[in-house]
């Protein structure tokens, strides 16, 4: 199935130039409404006002350090309670070193004691 097609045409014989050695002569309404085609693209750009936008930049911007303001709180909220847990820590290996080296010197005694029966119990098994 063959599919019909306009000519294609140069942008010389847009703007009606004869080629040769004659003069130049373009047709200045062709010129005219392509330079009209392009300022209706770049016109149908939609702006918005400076002020709308930089209002919105300024909500935005509140919005965020307001976020970042909580999520400090609660950091410093988290890292506090983390500081007292480790100082509760902390102050329970102290307290559990002070009784293992209570118990160490108790066996030392007991074992001291011991060694003293087992003396006596043999001295007494020899007479």
């Amino acid at each position: 199935m063959s599919v019909q097609r306009s000519p294609t045409t140069k942008s010389s014989d847009k703007m009606n130039i004869i080629s040769g050695n004659s003069s130049y002569q373009p047709a200045l309404s062709i010129i005219a409404s392509a330079e009209h085609e392009y300022k209706n693209v770049s016109q149908r750009k939609r702006k918005l006002s400076e002020d709308d936008f930089s209002v919105q930049f300024n909500e935005f911007k509140k919005e965020i350090i307001g976020m970042l303001k909580e999520f400090g709180k609660s950091q410093t909220e988290n890292i506090n309670s983390i500081k007292t847990d480790i100082k509760s820590i902390n102050e329970q290996l102290t307290d559990m070193k002070t009784k293992t080296d209570l118990l160490l010197i108790e066996h030392n005694t007991f074992k001291s004691e011991i060694q003293k029966l087992t003396n006596t119990v043999t001295y007494n098994k020899k007479k």
